[in-house]
C-alpha cells in the first residue's frame, strides 16, 4: 500500500484567493498512484479533486472559502491509492480564519512634505481583513 501523505495543511491568499492543500508523499513506491483531496464544510458540503502526477503533493481545489461564516469548520484529507491499495491522511480540520492569508498592500503612494525626509505620507491599499500592517523605514545612503 502506498505510504501515509503527512503534514497536510491548507491555505487561501486573499479574500478571493483559491484553497490550496500541501502534504508530504512519504516513500516513493515506484508504482502509478493517485492522490484525491477531500474538504468537507458546512451543510454537508464536500469537494474533491485527484491528481496522478507522479511528485503530486499538492492541489488547488479552485474554490474560495468566504468570511461570511469565519468560525464554520471545514476538515480535509488526502488519500493516495495504488494497486496495492490506499492510505488516508489524518484529518486537518480549520476554519476559514486559519487558513486565509492577507495579500501584500498593493497600490504604495510616498509623498514627503515640502521636500523633507522626515515628514513624510505614506499610503496603500490593502483587503480589508488586514488587521495590522507592519512598516520598515531604512533612509537610504
Amino acid at each position: 500500500a502506498p505510504e501515509q501523505p503527512q503534514n497536510l495543511s491548507c491555505v487561501q491568499k486573499g479574500e478571493r484567493g483559491t484553497v490550496t492543500c500541501i502534504w508530504d508523499r512519504g516513500r516513493d513506491t515506484h508504482l502509478y498512484t493517485v492522490y484525491a483531496l477531500q474538504l468537507n464544510g458546512p451543510k454537508n458540503l464536500t469537494w474533491q479533486k485527484q491528481c496522478s502526477d507522479h511528485d503530486c503533493d499538492r492541489l488547488d481545489l479552485g474554490i474560495s472559502l468566504t468570511p461570511e461564516s469565519p468560525d464554520s469548520g471545514y476538515t480535509a484529507k488526502v488519500t493516495a491509492i495504488n494497486s496495492l491499495g490506499s492510505a488516508s491522511s489524518f484529518p486537518s480540520t480549520f476554519t476559514w480564519l486559519d487558513i486565509v492569508r492577507p495579500l501584500p498592500p498593493w497600490d504604495i503612494r510616498i509623498k514627503c512634505v515640502n521636500a523633507s525626509v522626515s515628514r513624510c505620507i505614506l499610503q496603500w491599499r490593502d483587503e480589508g481583513l488586514a488587521l495590522l500592517n507592519r512598516l520598515r523605514y531604512r533612509p537610504s545612503n
